[in-house]
């Protein structure tokens, strides 16, 4: 206070006592700093949030890049792929591994999605042209399995599925996967020809021969067996 006055000699022009002048300055000085240590309390209070949010916020990207990496990795080891289908927009997205997957090269959507559906097999195509359009039409879930024939010759199978959601923006679209199943389909294919060749050779012997389960309960059973118990073949299969 006493530098207040000395610095401001005119405030000593009242009608009142150095004293009284040195209070109301001291007054001031001291409303002065509670203002100032408020402010800055809100300050660090400010701060302190804004640093718990950016931390959570990072920590929550973090989380989203590992789950991505994780969907990924998993994608790619289960040959699946997703996509999705803007119904306002009339466009495709989040279909980049579909397309790496069944080796088209990567560019606009619609382009993309002409050239897939060139790919489809000409024994397949008008099937898969129906349920594709159908479910986009009406919006309903569709589960198809058809043949792609690549441009070298090769035939891939694939599975699709998709139904109707809402995107992040709480908008309409259609959203599923493509799974290539091309090796669950040769491998099937070479079990039922494993199966019926070993039928053929069962069938070609003149010897009775027949299969049973733990419970003693007929599996399998030739016809020479079937006319040597004077039984039909149906008769037979499935009983002790």
């Amino acid at each position: 206070a006493h530098h207040w006055v000395v610095a401001y000699p005119l405030l000593l022009v009242v009608a009142r006592s150095p004293e009284a002048v040195y209070a109301a300055i001291s007054a001031q000085q001291r409303l002065l700093q509670l203002l100032g240590a408020g402010a800055s309390l809100v300050v660090l209070a400010s701060l302190t949030w804004i640093g718990r949010t950016l931390h959570q916020r990072i920590q929550a990207e973090a989380r989203l890049n590992s789950e991505h990496a994780h969907l990924v990795e998993a994608q790619r080891i289960a040959h699946l792929g997703s996509w999705e289908y803007d119904l306002a927009a009339d466009g495709w997205s989040r279909w980049e591994e579909v397309l790496h997957k069944l080796e088209i090269e990567r560019g606009r959507g619609e382009a993309a999605s002409r050239v897939l559906f060139t790919l489809v097999h000409p024994e397949d195509r008008h099937s898969v042209g129906q349920t594709y359009a159908r479910a986009l039409k009406n919006q309903t879930p569709f589960d198809i399995s058809y043949r792609l024939r690549m441009a070298d010759g090769r035939i891939k199978w694939l599975h699709a599925r998709g139904s109707r959601s809402l995107n992040a923006a709480g908008q309409a679209v259609m959203a599923g996967t493509v799974q290539d199943i091309t090796a669950a389909k040769y491998e099937e294919a070479a079990r039922e020809a494993l199966s019926r060749e070993r039928l053929l050779l069962l069938e070609s012997t003149g010897q009775g021969i027949y299969g049973m389960d733990r419970d003693g309960l007929c599996t399998f059973i030739n016809q020479s067996a079937s006319r040597m118990l004077g039984y039909a073949v149906a008769d037979i299969i499935g009983r002790n």
